[in-house]
């Protein structure tokens, strides 16, 4: 009787230190994790949102449930200069976090891919800098999607889109009137 109950001790004991050190490890290394990505978060706004502005989260709820976060940009002055958008869409290999500026007028004055798990020199086509340039200034997002990455190209076109109806929600305004004052479809 007593080799049965042995193991089962030795391996519970082994299990409780285990459990232990891995929670011991994870409170020292928390704060750095949590510092490392406030950091790439305050490089990211400053990414889409270029200029000599600062950024505060907003707690808005913009009713869409793919915003993840909200953030303000503001001049020197305090003023509102627009807003920054945490979105997150499905894409090909799971969610794609992006963020994107949207300044006053109602424009996109930056996107860039936060998180991703797309395929590697197909997918991630859609997620480099130079392919999203191409979204800053639109009022609607009508971008050129990349062959052999539609999924991607897609869900960051969804993403920009969210972003833009949110703003046009916060402001009062629409994307769509935004993108085409005559009326129809924008």
């Amino acid at each position: 009787m007593k080799n049965f109950f042995r193991p089962i001790v030795v391996l519970t004991v082994i299990c409780l230190v285990i459990v232990s050190l891995l929670s011991v490890t994870y409170q020292v290394t928390k704060p750095y994790i949590d510092a490392a990505k406030l950091a790439a978060t305050n490089k990211a706004l400053v990414v889409v949102f270029p200029g000599d502005y600062t950024f505060e989260i907003n707690d808005t709820d913009t009713g869409d449930s793919r915003i993840a976060a909200v953030y303000t940009a503001k001049d020197g002055s305090g003023n509102v200069a627009g807003y920054i958008f945490t979105v997150d869409v499905k894409g090909y290999g799971g969610t794609v976090e992006t963020m994107v500026g949207v300044d006053s007028t109602g424009a996109v004055s930056g996107v860039t891919v936060t998180s991703q798990n797309e395929t590697p020199g197909v997918g991630a086509k859609a997620t480099v800098a130079d392919y999203l340039s191409q979204y800053v200034g639109m009022t609607t997002s009508d971008p050129e999607l990349i062959s052999g990455a539609t999924i991607t190209s897609t869900a960051i076109k969804n993403a920009v889109q969210a972003a833009l109806d949110a703003n046009a929600a916060m402001t009062g305004g629409t994307a769509a009137a935004a993108a085409n004052p005559e009326g129809g479809e924008g």
